[in-house]
């Protein structure tokens, strides 16, 4: 940690881009899917990497010492929609789909991104730098130009805008298209035939006649991809929509496309590899959620690699909005695939390679991030451990050579409530300074010995075996249940609840007949004394087997 604090300490005296910094010590992860290489090194300069590996740092470089840490590109979210969603179930805060909005391909979803998000932050902590950001599809298969976005502590997040476009087929899209599948490739087909028709002749393009599908600025964004300039996400999941997909090539031979979830297409891995068409797929699709997930299976990515599909890690649906930091843990899981039996994961550099630079290549940023190669951008970053072990955490991040903070609201409300005394205490004053009233001066455990006392009636009074089993489970769980949250409690608030302790009784009336609580500090008062005897013998009266003296008088 003190190594660490050196390094914040010189990276706050002057700016990694106005200097030559060397991260010696650590173990080096390319990010290619090379081996880590122990002790290396990586040189910065200029918000650049200049060289990454075994070497030794160059003269007058600024040091530092990694040691036994590991030393990283920044990872790369695969499929997100980070900076769009600050609370999903606000729509004022979610601007992820425009179903009423009269453009759909046309959208660019650059504007909507807030860096300000508390998403980003919370992500950067977790290691991410950089973002594949998609909309969502409302009202039609379109859901508008996505944009690759850095995770920097600034206002301008934007990498690349209308970096691609993305489209929902599969059974999202047949709903959005009319109900069918057929309706879904019909529109997607009649739509690229149009923006063929506005490509050739942009200025003869009517985009209000009741022949056109596209109005004019939808039709100019996908003029885009059927010239090859701009990939088209697709999202499918089923073999048979998987395929359907990879015909496009056949008649719109430009395309540049990418597949996106693939939860079946390792059974059609073979077709995939030959039309050289990549895949960003979600690692742990393994169940049959729907029905065009039928086939779904954790060994989807390693199989597909297997094949020799281009694939990477991507989290459609999943997560997508606020924890694209999991991303370390699904390439991990799919490390540990490798050791059971029966099943296809990848290997530690594959996968990590999967989260780095598996998603830039296929974006077609393979040159600027995802790796440290000479030439890159300087997103590196510093980890106490192995990234892909759960127990890892990011200790210094650089996005561009520029160091970012490691706050978010997480750790911020984590380092507010770790130590707090009770002036510090945001709600009512800790019940270790009042005086023990009412209820409390029987028993600090009001509740839990009403479930004790129940249950040693039940178990005093019936003789059934199942009503024995749960009489006694609930004692047992009333009793250690509260010694347990004594001691929970004294250690979340220390003194305050030692002294509670002290004041109070954990057997009932042990407190009153010891002389630490005087016996009119139990009084409830006189409505509460007959409401509760009233409610005790209404309950009486409606148990179903005979309990209480109204029972017995009668």
């Amino acid at each position: 940690m003190k190594r660490i604090l050196s390094i914040f300490a010189l990276l706050m005296a002057a700016p990694v881009a106005a200097q030559t910094v060397a991260i010696t010590g650590g173990t080096v992860v390319i990010g290619d899917g090379s081996d880590p290489i122990p002790g290396g090194t990586v040189v910065i300069r200029n918000g650049r990497v200049v060289s990454a590996g075994a070497g030794a740092p160059p003269a007058g470089a600024q040091i530092v010492d990694a040691t036994g840490k590991w030393v990283t590109p920044g990872l790369v979210g695969g499929f997100t929609r980070l900076g769009l969603v600050e609370v999903g179930a606000v729509s004022d805060t979610n601007d992820v789909q425009a179903g009423q909005s009269p453009f759909n391909a046309g959208l660019d979803i650059a504007p909507a991104v807030n860096p300000l998000g508390s998403p980003i932050a919370t992500n950067r902590t977790g290691g991410i730098t950089r973002a594949i950001v998609a909309p969502g599809a409302d009202g039609a298969i379109f859901a508008g130009q996505g944009a690759i976005i850095d995770l920097g502590s600034d206002m301008e997040p934007i990498m690349r805008a209308r970096a691609f476009q993305f489209v929902e087929l599969g059974e999202s899209g047949a709903d959005e298209a009319g109900g069918s599948r057929a309706a879904s490739f019909t529109a997607l087909r009649y739509a690229l035939d149009e923006a063929q028709r506005y490509a050739r002749n942009p200025s003869g393009y009517d985009g209000n006649s009741e022949d056109s599908l596209l109005n004019r600025r939808d039709a100019a964004a996908l003029a885009e991809v059927v010239r090859g300039r701009m990939p088209l996400l697709v999202h499918v999941e089923q073999a048979r929509d998987i395929v359907n997909v990879l015909g496009l090539k056949r008649d719109y031979p430009s395309l540049e496309l990418v597949l996106v979830g693939v939860s079946e297409g390792w059974t059609v891995a073979d077709r995939i590899a030959a039309a050289g068409v990549p895949v960003i797929a979600n690692a742990l699709n393994d169940l049959p959620s729907a029905f065009e997930r039928l086939a779904a299976t954790q060994s989807n990515i390693g199989r597909m690699r297997d094949a020799g599909v281009e694939v990477a890690i991507g989290q459609l649906n999943d997560s997508d909005t606020h924890n694209v930091r999991y991303a370390t843990q699904y390439a991990g899981n799919l490390v540990a695939l490798t050791r059971v039996p029966g099943h296809t994961g990848l290997d530690w550099n594959e996968a990590f390679a999967a989260i780095s630079s598996g998603p830039a290549e296929i974006m077609g940023l393979g040159s600027e991030i995802g790796s440290l190669r000479p030439g890159r951008r300087a997103d590196v970053v510093i980890w106490d451990g192995d990234p892909l072990e759960l127990s890892s955490n990011v200790d210094m991040m650089l996005i561009d050579g520029v160091q970012q903070p490691l706050v978010s609201r997480q750790t911020r409300l984590r380092d507010r409530y770790r130590t707090i005394d009770e002036n510090q205490h945001p709600g009512p004053k800790l019940p270790g300074v009042r005086p023990a009233t009412g209820v409390f001066a029987i028993t600090r455990h009001p509740m839990n010995w009403a479930f004790i006392l129940w249950a040693l009636t039940h178990i005093a009074l019936s003789g059934r075996p199942a009503n024995l089993v749960i009489a006694t489970g609930i004692l047992l769980l009333a009793f250690f249940g509260s010694m347990l949250q004594d001691r929970k409690k004294e250690t979340l608030l220390g003194d305050a609840w030692r002294g509670w302790e002290a004041r109070t009784s954990f057997v009932p009336f042990g407190a009153l007949a010891a002389g630490t609580i005087p016996w009119r500090a139990a009084w409830p008062g006189w409505i509460a004394l007959i409401g509760g005897i009233v409610i005790w013998a209404v309950a009486s009266w409606l148990h179903a087997m005979p309990v209480g003296p109204l029972y017995w008088a009668l």
